[in-house]
């Protein structure tokens, strides 16, 4: 039987070593354009022969695209308003289109026909979002409801929210405080009003919306008095920062170099924005725990829903899916801050558009009451419990309201 054979590296001669350092010493002598020329037609080289292999292999016809840049893809292209570039892309390349966010490529659905495909007829292909900074760092780790994996923690997501959020029986219970709410209101408009000066608005709707959806949430009001900033302050700075954030293209969620450098800042302010609404939270979860409920809050609230339901702080398994953790129900009740506030506010600017095109302001003498609690409560309008604005307060008559 033949007997393997090692073979030891071999000395180098004095006469190699001659020849090696003189082949360094005459890389040294080489100007420095050179070498620098010389490395980046070594990388265009290489960039053109992957290229060529990758277009050599067989692979499924995409949608028609522009073409983007080198490292960033159409990132540059989209501009300060997106919606408006996407939409004059979809009149040149047709209503299904390909663009490319840094390493990522992306379909963009321009019309109802295609826009169909993908959330009705594929659904289930389509269902999960692909990994972001805002579901990792504001929707506690991809907890959200919109941000979380198709599977059973979803499916329980979605059934509590179908059943404590969108159906008929969530705003009954929630009718008194649209009522106490919109009387508050209009009162402080009334008393304002008295002097023929100028009333703040938008400052009285801040208010209403801002009560209603956090007495609705976690059951107080955030706002002691109508018109009084008070603790609001910082509620309403999480959640418009919230929704300023979560408005921003992260570079880094597209360009995986750039990810840790952040050049826009929009980790660091999600990261802080996330501490200060866990702190609150916590805060709130903790007092309902020992028992502390607010004074004269009348109804059911997201909160006192969901902490029956809440299970230790483990993942939801196959048949645990009527349970949630802690975490889920915090980030169930921040989708909902934002949900309600973006609603409400389209709803209102809706409903005044809606006003103007149809004509003037409503006969004086239709019973206003009847006319706004029947909007407020009884129509399907009834979660937009602010469309009472539209209406000229001198002919309105609020004896049952107080």
């Amino acid at each position: 039987m033949p007997m393997p054979c090692i073979v030891s590296p071999t000395r180098t001669s004095s006469s190699d070593d001659e020849s090696i350092m003189e082949l360094g010493q005459a890389m040294e002598d080489l100007p420095t354009p050179l070498l620098l020329s010389t490395f980046a037609v070594s990388v265009v080289v290489c960039y053109v022969l992957f290229s060529r292999k990758r277009a050599g292999r067989k692979t499924a016809p995409l949608p028609p695209g522009p073409r983007g840049w080198p490292v960033l893809g159409n990132l540059p292209q989209l501009g300060g308003k997106t919606h408006q570039t996407l939409h004059e892309m979809t009149t040149v390349y047709g209503p299904l289109l390909r663009l490319r966010f840094g390493s990522s490529d992306v379909v963009v659905a321009g019309s109802a026909a295609m826009a169909e495909q993908f959330l009705r007829v594929h659904d289930a292909n389509f269902s999960c979002r692909p990994p972001n900074s805002g579901g990792e760092h504001m929707a506690y780790n991809y907890q959200d409801v919109v941000f979380a994996p198709y599977g059973p923690r979803w499916r329980a997501m979605r059934k509590v929210c179908a059943v404590n959020l969108f159906s008929a029986r969530a705003l009954d219970d929630l009718r008194a405080v649209r009522e106490r709410e919109a009387a508050l209101m209009v009162r402080s408009l009334l008393g304002q009003g008295s002097d023929a000066l100028p009333v703040p608005l938008g400052k009285a709707v801040n208010v209403c919306t801002t009560n209603v959806i956090s007495r609705a949430a976690v059951g107080r009001r955030v706002f002691a008095a109508a018109g009084s900033e008070g603790g609001a302050r910082e509620f309403k700075e999480i959640v418009l920062e919230v929704m300023q954030v979560g408005g921003v293209l992260n570079v880094g969620d597209f360009v995986p170099a750039l990810r840790w450098l952040d050049p826009q800042g929009v980790v660091a302010k999600m990261k802080k924005l996330h501490r200060r609404f866990d702190d609150m939270m916590n805060g709130i979860i903790a007092e309902r725990k020992a028992g502390v409920t607010p004074d004269g809050e009348e109804g059911k609230d997201l909160l006192g829903l969901l902490l029956p339901m809440v299970h230790d702080e483990r993942p939801v398994a196959g048949g645990e899916e009527d349970g949630i953790t802690e975490t889920d129900a915090k980030a169930l009740i921040l989708r909902y801050f934002l949900m309600t506030t973006t609603l409400v506010q389209l709803g209102l600017v809706v409903y005044l558009l809606a006003g103007q095109w149809n004509g003037n302001h409503l006969p004086a003498m239709v019973r206003m009451n009847d006319v706004i609690f029947g909007l407020i409560l009884t129509s399907p309008l009834r979660c937009l419990y602010i469309v009472v604005f539209s209406f000229p307060l001198q002919n309105f008559s609020y004896p049952s309201l107080f």
